[in-house]
């Protein structure tokens, strides 16, 4: 049986598993990249806490040492639990792969929950070989994309077995000289891209602003760039408020009204979320109102009927092989 581990965000669970209860999958490696501020540490945070709920272990790798601790339960993430919690931070390639990884395949393989691990990030991670070396070294940073390379061959197979869900953030950078197709590409060579088996991809699409005209969150746009547990390239965004986490309710309602020509009907008794004109409404205001009536469930599936419409697959009947 495959876990999942939710996002957070049920239009994110959905891109990625193609199912809902969905989100990230155990026992698989997951690629998270992005500008600064696309709400990658809170991606890998809001899994971390969905594996203490399942019973399992969380951990995070803070190769920064900037993740914040005060506001980790915001995003679900129990920082108190003794058994259920763990905070690290790798030095090196090295003990990424041979010390702290190795440690987590053995931990769940003796946890009957799902074990995750977050590294935040990649791109901070240096190998032993670059520790040793001066800055002016014309070497320097050469050694990393090979450590990685051989690293996740060494492990790919303990991971899968373990069911360990591997969580990587890594940022972009510029293509220095391209003119045409992307301008930008992740650091550490491509041996994440090679292993990781769901790649997601995460831009800033908006800010939300309050009645002072004050940025209190920002719109995400999030692109599923390779996935090996459901159809790949998936698309959509969500609401992300600084002190409140991921709006699923008032992300869904968005996304529904733009979906499903049926939003368009009148309110219907049991489903709020119904409304001719979203904005005149009020996102926010019809958010509070699924939420008053506890009704998160019944839009989460509303939200999962449309996605399986709006995806539905092309009608054929079974293909005739000749051979």
């Amino acid at each position: 049986m495959t876990h999942y581990l939710s996002t957070g965000c049920t239009l994110l669970d959905l891109a990625i598993a193609d199912q809902l209860p969905g989100g990230f999958a155990a026992g698989r490696i997951t690629q998270i990249y992005g500008d600064e501020s696309t709400a990658k540490s809170v991606l890998v945070s809001e899994p971390l806490g969905s594996a203490q709920r399942k019973g399992g272990i969380a951990i995070m790798n803070d190769v920064e040492a900037t993740y914040d601790l005060d506001r980790a339960e915001i995003f679900g993430v129990d920082v108190t639990s003794e058994k259920q919690w763990q905070y690290i931070c790798s030095e090196n390639i090295e003990q990424l792969f041979d010390e702290h990884i190795a440690d987590a395949v053995a931990l769940a393989d003796e946890t009957k929950g799902p074990c995750a691990m977050a590294i935040d990030s990649l791109s901070a991670l240096s190998s032993a070989a670059e520790q040793d070396q001066e800055l002016s070294d014309g070497t320097y940073g050469t050694s990393r994309a090979k450590q990685l390379s051989t690293g996740f061959r060494k492990y790919i197979g303990p991971i899968s077995r373990s069911g360990l869900a591997l969580l990587f953030i890594d940022q972009t950078r510029t293509k220095l000289g391209v003119t045409f197709g992307e301008k930008t590409t992740t650091s550490g060579g491509k041996a994440l891209r090679f292993y990781a088996s769901t790649r997601l991809r995460l831009s800033m699409v908006g800010k939300i602003k309050n009645k002072h005209d004050k940025i209190i969150g920002v719109k995400i746009g999030f692109f599923v760039r390779k996935n090996k547990v459901a159809p790949p390239f998936r698309e959509g965004e969500f609401r992300l408020l600084f002190d409140y986490g991921i709006d699923d309710v008032a992300s869904s309602l968005d996304w529904l009204h733009e979906n499903d020509p049926e939003q368009a009907a009148k309110p219907k008794r049991g489903r709020p979320w119904v409304f001719a004109d979203l904005k005149g409404r009020g996102l926010n205001s019809l958010a509070e109102k699924v939420e008053e009536a506890g009704l998160e469930k019944e839009l989460a599936d509303e939200v999962a009927r449309v996605w399986r419409e709006v995806y539905a697959p092309i009608e054929r009947k079974p293909r005739v092989r000749l051979n």
